[in-house]
């Protein structure tokens, strides 16, 4: 684009980025995501999306220190989430296992300190508002980081398929705790 003289804007980023996440090019997408910087593109919940789908991005320390530096929370109003529930609606799965990583990592640990026990709810949907090309599958991947990962007892409420309950005692502070350290894998 640059050689084209063509102004970059976000969507073509998120093209480029998502491209590259799905051709399994993470060291690319990456590139590209610190170039919206640099050119001035502010990302969009789609650029974070398809960035952290990355494996290798949302698996590792890198998913981490790119969580901890962007503006996500600010994008998805986590400013001021509460430490007995999160809603995941709108992110991609790589997305959701971060922010929930983050999540229990951070709020949950100080409020399970307090009360000793706590129910959680986690609002993933359960697909009803997918479109019938995407195979994301936020659910199954919170569910999937919170009882293969770390061991804690989860499970998918009844009467309301896309929310997981989660309850927490003070002995599974170790296990959220560990769960900022997932990252670190």
């Amino acid at each position: 684009m640059p050689k084209a003289k063509v102004q970059p804007v976000v969507y073509s980023y998120n093209a480029a980025i998502s491209a590259c996440e799905k051709s399994g090019q993470w060291q690319q997408a990456l590139k590209l995501f610190e170039a919206m910087s640099e050119t001035k593109v502010p990302p969009d919940l789609v650029s974070y999306n398809a960035v952290f789908d990355c494996a290798e991005i949302r698996d590792s320390s890198i998913g981490g220190a790119l969580f901890e530096k962007c503006n996500l929370p600010e994008i998805l109003g986590l400013k001021g989430f509460g430490a007995s529930m999160i809603d995941l609606h709108g992110l991609s799965e790589g997305t959701a296992r971060v922010v929930l990583c983050h999540w229990l990592s951070t709020a949950v640990p100080t409020k399970l300190e307090q009360d000793k026990e706590l129910t959680c709810l986690i609002v993933t949907g359960y697909g009803k508002s997918r479109n019938q090309w995407q195979t994301s599958d936020v659910r199954q991947a919170s569910l999937e980081l919170l009882q293969d990962d770390l061991g804690l007892q989860a499970a998918v409420l009844p009467k309301n398929q896309g929310a997981i309950q989660v309850c927490l005692g003070e002995a599974d502070l170790p296990a959220l705790r560990s769960a900022g350290a997932s990252f670190n894998r």
